[in-house]
Formats: structure tokens, C-alpha cells, sequence
């Protein structure tokens, strides 16, 4: 896919000017800087100025060159339009066709109707394309992907400079996907999913260090590293309308069927000397699914908004992790199915798990160590670990905690043994002497297995109200621990 990566990357190369000679003579000198070049057959000038690059091709590191665009004409024409912008024709097939052919598989893009221009808008040059649709087609042994974007337009602005913010905005009216796994394991069954999503919009923006060239930033995750220390930054948003999702499963991992519908949803990235965030948000919507092999079809759910966060420091700082999962409720056809007695309590499954703390590692040597080039160096080290949040409820039952623990050596000592915490976390249950009694009830569970379950929770927690549990652990610097306020053996 290297040769259609290159194909995306050509249009956004810089220029200060625009006649199709001196766009040229800065996509060769940006080429330059990113330590790629650009080799076309020939160079031929027709009289109205339109340049055309004949047979264009990278000199990619290590590789020879590549062809720009397989399968396509292979020439690259600029031709300057009576708006003072230059129009750029890659070279395309007349169906807007680029192909590659591996032993493998297949890589395929379809561009039809492609325009794609240059202009000064007044900050700095500006690159603008729109396209009928995109198709995306991958094929590899026995799976399949494919992507199609409907009237997707895109926008590249602040690129007069290699140290210049490099600025992206894509726009689309829908997308639809669809992946195939048909035989994975060999036994006959496999998997298909398939997404149609509304309006999607996409903007980012990406920052090199001063001087940098992208070859040798991409070279190694080693000089990943080094360009983020360096200033490296990236940030990217997407939108992405209200969407349908159905999934059907003929085996692995057992046999199933899902669709959901849901509201709009947005995505985030953002990746500089501090760290890697990574966030996405989704509306509430509806979704049913089926159980071929226990007889339940249709089954209907309900689900309210989440999110989702991740953060990891670059430098050492904060990390986070959240998992926030809204209400979901199963109608009564679903409950019928799964509890046709109207044993379990009817409540909503919810879900929001928000866990930070600091740590520190050493990416360069991990990275360096991802590459062969030394030994596995220690692990990150944890320093603190604070639960912001713990709330859990389903079926009856409802999980709240929160707590903080500091360690002084680390939550993973690099020679193995229990690590040394200071600090206390709280834990209350609510409703679980019902839940048991219910799935007693329902035959889930026997009774001796309930009555254990209950002496192993007495241990732990204490009875702070009608089926309410409360369990408190403490730890001091020293190695003693406290559970609900009475001291632990060592």
C-alpha cells in the first residue's frame, strides 16, 4: 500500500507559487526535505505553461524507486487555470483507478470524477480535492474489506513550510463498510460486519520540529520518540452522523447476529512531548440481536450515551483511563427469553470505570528495544494508582468505589516481589442479598454455592444497612494492612 500512501502524500507537498513550473520545483524540494525524491521519465512544457511529469515515480530509502500511481497512466499533469490556481491531474485511470496486485491479495482505490487544485488563499498555499466517492478495496487470503465515502471533499491549508502546522479538513454525506472473515479457523465459519454511517467530518492538524524530515521520523519508532521531544505534535477530531452497525456470526466465537442504531459520534487523537490522548464519545440508541443456537431472535436493547478515554504520558505525568457505559435496558420480549419466571430484578446494566495515576517510562528505550536494538528495558513504572470512580449497577445489583494508592517503588518491581503501597480504598455493595436470592430462585445458582458467596463477601465487608456491604482497605508505608479498620496479618 506504500505506492497509494505516496499518492496521497503528493498533492500536499508545498508551494509558494502557483505555475504548474514552480509547484514542481517545490515538490521536489519538499521531497528533499522529507529525504524522498522524485523521478519522473521527462519533463515536457506545453505552450499554454502545463507541465507534465512524465512516468513520476519516488526514490523511497532502501526501495528503488516506486511507481506513484500502479496501475494508472503514470504521468502527473499541472495545468494552470484562468482562476490563478493550478489544477492537478495524477494520472488516474479513467475510472479513477489505482490498483496493486500482491501474491496475497489485492489493493484497490477508486477516485472517480477526481479534481484536484492548488491555490493561495491568503495564509499560504491551499490544496482542495473532491471526488463523486472513494472506494477502498482490500483483499488478503480469505478476508475482505471495503470502504466507500460518498462526495468526500478534502482541504489541506498551511503548507508553505516544512516547519509550517500542516492543516486537514475532510468532509463526506455517508459511508458505508463492509468486512468479511468467511473461514478463519478452517472449519466452515466465519463473520460479516457491515456500517453505514451519516455525515462524517474529519479535521487535524500535524507540526514537525523545526528542520525535521518525515523519512526520518517514519524510519524507526526510536526517532518517533525523538521528533516528539523535538515538538512533533498531532491532533485529530472526526464527527460522524447517526450510523448502523449489523454484525453476523456462523462460528467464533458462537454463532450470532447484532444491529444496532445509535446517534452521532464524535473520535479525538492527540499526540505531542506529553502524551497520547485518545478519546470517543457515542449517542444513545437501539440495538437487537440473536441467538440461533439457544432459539432467541430479536432480542431489543436500549442504550443511553458513553465515552471512552486513554491517556498515556510521553514524558512522565498523569496516565487515565475511563470507560463509561450509559444505561442499557432489554425490553420485556428480551427479559421473557432470557428469564421467562420474572425471577432477576429488571434494572438497567450501567458501567463508568475512570482509573489515573502517574507514571514514567522510557519510550526511546522501549522503542529501541521494539527494534532489536538492545534488551527489553524495565517496565513503565506506575507510581500511583487513583480510582476517580467505580460505579456499576445491573440486575439489582450496585457497585460504587473510589480510592488511592501511592508506590513508592513502583506497582511492578523489577524483581518480582508484592509492591509496597500506601494509601485506602472504599467499596459498598447494595443489593446483593437479592441477586442471590434470585438466581437461587431462577436455578442459576445452588444454594450452598449462594451461602459461600456470602461468608467470603463477610470477610471482607460489613453490614452498613438493609443489603448494604461496606468494605474499607487500608495500606501504610511500613507493609500493614487495615480491613474495615482492623489490622491484617503480615
Amino acid at each position: 500500500m506504500r505506492p497509494l500512501i505516496l499518492a496521497a502524500l503528493l498533492p500536499a507537498l508545498p508551494a509558494q507559487a502557483l505555475t504548474p513550473e514552480e509547484l514542481w520545483s517545490r515538490w521536489q524540494a519538499q521531497a528533499e526535505d522529507w529525504g524522498l525524491a522524485l523521478r519522473p521519465a521527462a519533463v515536457e512544457e506545453e505552450p499554454d505553461g502545463t507541465l507534465v511529469l512524465r512516468g513520476l515515480g519516488v526514490l523511497w530509502p532502501g526501495e528503488g524507486v516506486v511507481p506513484l500511481l500502479p496501475g494508472g497512466s503514470g504521468d502527473v499533469i499541472l495545468r494552470p487555470l484562468g482562476d490563478g490556481s493550478v489544477e492537478i491531474d495524477p494520472g488516474l485511470a479513467p475510472n479513477g483507478l489505482v490498483e496493486q496486485r500482491r501474491p496475497d491479495g489485492l489493493s484497490r482505490l477508486e477516485l472517480p470524477d477526481l479534481s484536484l487544485r492548488a491555490r493561495e488563499d491568503g495564509a499560504g498555499l491551499r490544496y482542495e480535492g473532491r471526488a463523486d466517492r472513494l472506494r477502498l478495496l482490500e483483499e488478503g487470503g480469505a478476508s475482505l474489506f471495503a470502504l466507500e465515502v460518498r462526495a468526500p471533499t478534502i482541504a489541506l491549508a498551511g503548507l508553505g513550510t516544512v516547519a509550517s502546522p500542516w492543516s486537514l479538513r475532510l468532509e463526506a454525506q455517508g459511508y458505508a463498510s463492509l468486512s468479511e472473515t468467511p473461514d478463519p479457523f478452517g472449519d466452515g465459519t466465519g463473520s460479516q460486519a457491515t456500517v453505514h454511517d451519516g455525515d462524517l467530518s474529519a479535521e487535524g492538524t500535524l507540526v514537525l520540529p523545526e528542520g525535521a524530515r518525515l523519512a526520518d521520523i517514519l524510519a524507526s519508532a526510536a526517532a518517533l520518540v525523538a521528533a516528539l521531544e523535538g515538538g512533533l505534535v498531532l491532533d485529530l477530531a472526526v464527527e460522524g452522523g447517526a450510523s448502523r452497525q449489523a454484525v453476523t456470526a456462523t462460528g467464533f466465537p458462537f454463532p450470532f447476529d447484532y444491529v444496532a442504531e445509535s446517534g452521532p459520534a464524535t473520535g479525538s487523537l492527540r499526540l505531542d512531548r506529553e502524551a497520547l490522548a485518545i478519546g470517543t464519545t457515542y449517542s444513545s440508541g437501539t440495538a437487537t440481536f440473536g441467538l440461533p443456537d439457544l432459539g432467541l431472535e430479536n432480542l431489543a436493547l436500549a442504550f443511553e450515551g458513553g465515552d471512552v478515554l486513554l491517556r498515556l504520558p510521553v514524558a512522565p505525568g498523569e496516565w487515565r483511563t475511563r470507560l463509561a457505559i450509559g444505561d442499557i435496558t432489554a425490553d420485556e420480549a428480551a427479559w421473557a427469553a432470557l428469564d421467562p419466571e420474572g425471577h432477576l430484578p429488571r434494572g438497567p446494566f450501567r458501567l463508568v470505570l475512570d482509573l489515573a495515576g502517574r507514571m514514567t517510562a522510557d519510550w526511546a528505550a522501549v522503542a529501541a528495544a521494539a527494534e532489536g536494538e538492545t534488551e527489553p528495558p524495565p517496565p513503565p513504572r506506575i507510581e500511583s494508582v487513583e480510582l476517580r470512580r467505580l460505579d456499576l449497577a445491573g440486575l439489582g445489583l450496585a457497585a460504587t468505589g473510589s480510592g488511592a494508592f501511592l508506590f513508592p517503588d513502583g506497582a511492578f518491581p523489577e524483581d518480582g516481589s508484592l509492591p509496597r503501597a500506601e494509601g485506602a480504598a472504599i467499596l459498598r455493595l447494595t443489593g446483593l442479598d437479592r441477586l442471590l436470592d434470585s438466581l437461587v430462585a431462577g436455578g442459576w445458582l445452588a444454594p450452598q454455592d449462594a451461602l459461600a458467596v456470602r461468608l467470603a463477601l463477610g470477610a471482607g465487608f460489613r453490614a452498613v444497612g438493609p443489603d448494604i456491604r461496606e468494605g474499607r482497605l487500608e495500606t501504610a508505608a511500613d507493609g500493614t494492612l487495615r480491613l474495615n479498620d482492623l489490622p491484617l496479618p503480615p
